[in-house]
């Protein structure tokens, strides 16, 4: 996992115990990758093969604890059969074999002697390798000192956490890396239709064609694909099924008019706050994972952030007009005020997916976060307006909690969009007086407003990830 951040130096303690020799040489060849990459790489490993033992470029012998040899492999060979005791090595035979054999005394010198560890390493004390090991060693415990000035340099700040990389390298490896496990999930989400509580008929409707377009997805694209589409046509069976509950809504005075475009806009919102309730799972999932990675300097809490929300959000500007076209056109909307309609319907679906990541963020468990969405979008739906009029509410809350709560700008800015000059709704005026919709804030005023609410929640989310810690020490 720490090679993800690319370090300059890396330590592996036998990388390739429980492996055959062609998986060892595979694993060992990526190593060496790394080591062409200007990086030190200091591994320990046991019985390599002869391919294996070629990539290394030094080796260190030890016996007894002691080194006996450290210097090129290449020269390696070399340094036993011409050392005093004249070791007899087999041509292609495995090197690596060979100094094992040594060091272990297995291998006799040329009089038949066994040699112990203790005289390979009198002899390695009096060779150029040793004194070459302790000139550099010295060097190393005495570097030279250069001094910076913080022009230079700059003042280095021990409370700042330095990356080896770029935020922007590591927002494009996370987004990369976003997208590959949004392609690989390919489970149905058929919960976030059950959730909607329609009619028994139309609830086994929507199942039926559910089934049908499942099927054709799975005969023609693969499964990589069917999670993407999935969604496409989620959204799509969606609109058909609200513009079949709300078709062709009159207009004139009927009191219906109103009440049904209203239950229309309000759902409509409901539905776009729960629609990423998924999400609650995905960053729990990964908690243990971003902690792992982020003590390991791999990438900070912006990356994580910022590869977490941007695919997600812009594959929902591409896949919600789908819904919101048919919604809207179905239903005998008024005409012109489309862009608005969307508008604040997308950046519901931003503020829910924001709440949910921030509901994840501070909580312990899927337990908690689960309960804590249920407060946060409902305690916003009972003062939006719609199941109670604003000028109706009770309560010392009731004249101040109305102002503070994102679906109440949601929900008047659609019936502001619908309502508000419409030649069609002859009474649209006296339901905006009765909604409480009639005061100072305009329709754009509610969508700077919900906007401000989307950079609300997104800031809180990435202050959330950066401070808030669960993990276990």
């Amino acid at each position: 996992m720490e090679i993800v951040n690319l370090p300059n130096l890396m330590f592996l303690d036998e990388p390739t115990t429980g492996l055959d020799s062609s998986l060892s040489l595979e694993v060992m060849s990526a190593v060496r990758n790394l080591a062409n990459q200007n990086r030190t790489v200091i591994c320990t490993i046991h019985q390599p093969s002869t391919e294996t033992f070629a990539l290394f470029d030094t080796l260190l012998l030890l016996a007894a604890g002691k080194i006996i040899y450290f210097g090129s492999t290449s020269h390696m060979i070399k340094y036993f059969t011409d050392s005093p005791f004249q070791f007899n090595y087999d041509e292609g035979s495995n090197p690596a074999d060979f100094v094992v054999a040594v060091a272990g005394s297995f291998i006799n010198a040329c009089d038949g002697r066994k040699i112990s560890g203790t005289e390979l390493v009198n002899y390695f004390t009096t060779t150029e390798q040793y004194s070459a090991m302790i000139e550099a060693a010295l060097e190393q415990n005495n570097p030279p000192i250069i001094i910076k000035t913080d022009e230079d340099e700059g003042e280095i700040d021990p409370n700042v956490v330095r990356y080896n990389t770029s935020t922007y390298h590591q927002c494009m490896v996370l987004i990369e890396r976003r997208v590959k496990v949004m392609l690989r999930d390919n489970e149905p989400q058929v919960a976030q239709l059950v959730r909607l509580k329609y009619k028994y008929i139309i609830i086994i409707i929507v199942i039926i064609i559910t089934s049908i377009f499942i099927i054709i997805i799975y005969i023609i694209i693969t499964n990589s694909l069917v999670c993407f589409l999935y969604l496409y046509y989620r959204n799509i069976v969606l609109g058909l099924l609200y513009g079949s509950i709300f078709f062709q809504l009159a207009t004139g005075g009927d009191q219906s008019c109103y009440t049904n475009r209203m239950a229309l806009f309000f759902f409509g919102i409901m539905d776009q706050l729960m629609f990423h309730l998924d999400t609650v799972g995905i960053v729990l999932n990964e908690r243990l994972l971003f902690y792992r990675e982020r003590g390991a300097k791999a990438y900070g809490a912006f990356s994580y952030w910022f590869s977490l929300s941007i695919p997600i959000l812009v594959f929902n500007l591409v896949i919600l007009p789908f819904q919101t076209i048919l919604m809207y056109f179905m239903a005998g909307l008024r005409d012109g005020h489309f862009g608005n309609y969307f508008l604040i319907l997308l950046l519901a679906n931003y503020i829910g997916f924001f709440v949910h990541c921030l509901s994840a963020s501070i909580s312990s468990s899927t337990q908690v976060a689960l309960s804590l969405n249920p407060v946060i979008v409902l305690s916003n739906a009972f003062y939006a307006g719609f199941i109670v009029y604003i000028p109706n509410l009770a309560g010392f809350e009731g004249r101040w909690i109305p102002y503070i709560v994102f679906f109440r700008y949601a929900f008047q800015g659609l019936v502001l969009n619908e309502f508000k000059d419409n030649d069609d709704l002859t009474r649209a005026d006296g339901y905006l007086d009765s909604l409480g919709f009639n005061d100072n804030f305009s329709m754009g005023d509610c969508v700077a407003i919900v906007l401000a609410y989307v950079g609300f929640f997104a800031i809180a989310f990435y202050v959330a990830l950066r401070f808030i810690d669960f993990e276990q020490r």
